[in-house]
């Protein structure tokens, strides 16, 4: 209970500067991740950590019977602000309050990186679709394939102090790894599992926005910098800000990202 607390606070803190700030470049995803799971027109589909509704809109958008859910009313409130038509539900992803195949298909974009008990909460994915349907998560790659964690972690290793307490959950990249990711999967008792990873590409106004993206608008990466001392944050923030500099390209920062994008069906 104590780590889900702590997200949640994160979360009710930072909606409005993830949104701003994350998804531009977390919403490349959406459109390959439908197309993996192919939900036809007026499907039902459930988006699980739906955050400020950008896998939602994108659905609807298609002619898919989309709704999301999410923990944080602050998150919700912004989801419906931007989408006042679109369905949306407070809920816990490790108890969805929705009867047993209800959904031709469930997914969780990013979400599962902020569970308690991701587990608990793919079985409840694998409970509430259909016969046949589809459940899909997309987690991020490794901080060597994404290059704004790895810029991060080697700041606050160096001038900051990586084992500041904080609620401890589970391992942020746990499914980075193909094999976790079926294993993950099929165990929660999806079949013909796949993993595929999305290079994507995350564009920055400034290497200052880097910082201020993981320290505002993050609940598990921006409580580890706020937990930093103050002088502290001063050489972190700047010591990311001259390895954000590296990738400047047409005036902007652009940040190689890669996603992993992890599917099975129900079986």
């Amino acid at each position: 209970m104590e780590f889900k607390q702590f997200e949640l606070e994160g979360w009710e803190r930072s909606a409005q500067h993830y949104h701003s700030s994350f998804t531009q470049l977390t919403e490349q995803v959406i459109d390959p991740l439908l197309e993996r799971i192919a939900p036809t027109a007026n499907a039902k589909l459930l988006d699980i950590a739906t955050g400020s509704g950008a896998l939602v809109r994108r659905a609807r958008a298609r002619g898919i019977d989309a709704i999301g859910l999410d923990f944080s009313p602050e998150m919700l409130a912004l989801a419906t602000e931007l989408s006042p038509t679109a369905p949306f539900v407070q809920g816990d992803a490790e108890e969805l309050p929705f009867s047993s195949e209800m959904f031709d298909a469930a997914v969780m974009c990013f979400g599962i990186l902020h569970l308690a008990h991701p587990e608990v909460a793919l079985k409840e994915m694998h409970r509430v679709v259909v016969q046949g349907g589809c459940g899909a998560f997309t987690a991020w790659a490794s901080p060597t394939q994404s290059v704004a964690f790895s810029i991060i972690s080697r700041a606050v290793e160096r001038f900051g102090d990586p084992s500041v307490t904080l609620p401890e959950g589970p391992p942020f990249f746990r499914y980075s790894e193909k094999d976790e990711c079926i294993k993950a999967l099929s165990e929660a008792g999806f079949g013909e599992c796949h993993v595929e990873s999305l290079p994507l590409e995350w564009t920055l106004d400034s290497p200052e926005a880097l910082f201020n993206s993981f320290y505002y608008g993050t609940a598990r990466t921006g409580g580890l910098l706020r937990a930093q001392k103050p002088e502290d944050i001063v050489r972190i923030k700047e010591m990311v800000c001259e390895d954000a500099a590296q990738f400047v390209k047409d005036g902007e920062i652009k940040l190689p990202m890669v996603a992993v994008i992890a599917y099975g069906r129900r079986v």
